[in-house]
């Protein structure tokens, strides 16, 4: 929104924070949504676009009863856990590589590095000059430079 990345979970814990979803939406929260959310005011459909952002990736995930939910959080934590325990194979097996002097397997690490790499979309150089200088003063809180400076 306005060239800002949506934290998900942080989308997420705000709207309940501010009693939920239903709460939200029929006390006409959304604006201290985004304004919780640090999305610039000039945003065009602020609002608008957060509510489809919760409603499209959020809501599914909002209406799991608790059961549903732990056995969610179970399959996450298991398969971080064997992801782990891959990749310390891979750097033991690394390490055994180097010390026998031989080349470790570039193609298969090449190929795990790309898993967690997606290419961006194009975009014109203003508008990513506006997404830059929306970022710098969200983050940043300082003024321009001056002439002198």
């Amino acid at each position: 929104i306005g060239g800002m990345e949506i934290d998900l979970p942080r989308l997420y814990q705000t709207v309940q924070t501010l009693g939920g979803l239903k709460e939200v939406i029929e006390k006409k929260r959304w604006p201290r949504v985004s304004e919780l959310m640090k999305i610039p005011k000039s945003a065009q459909d602020r609002v608008t676009k957060l509510d489809d952002i919760y409603c499209k990736y959020l809501l599914p995930y909002d209406t799991l009863s608790p059961a549903e939910r732990e056995k969610l959080f179970d399959d996450v934590e298991t398969e971080w856990a064997k992801r782990e325990s891959k990749g310390l194979i891979k750097a033991q097996q690394k390490l055994v590589a180097a010390d026998a002097g031989g080349e470790g397997d570039s193609e298969s690490e090449d190929n795990d590095i790309e898993e967690c790499i997606t290419k961006g979309r194009n975009m014109a150089l203003n508008a990513f000059y506006r997404i830059a200088r929306n970022t710098m003063s969200m983050y940043l809180k300082t003024t321009e430079p001056t002439a002198q400076e």
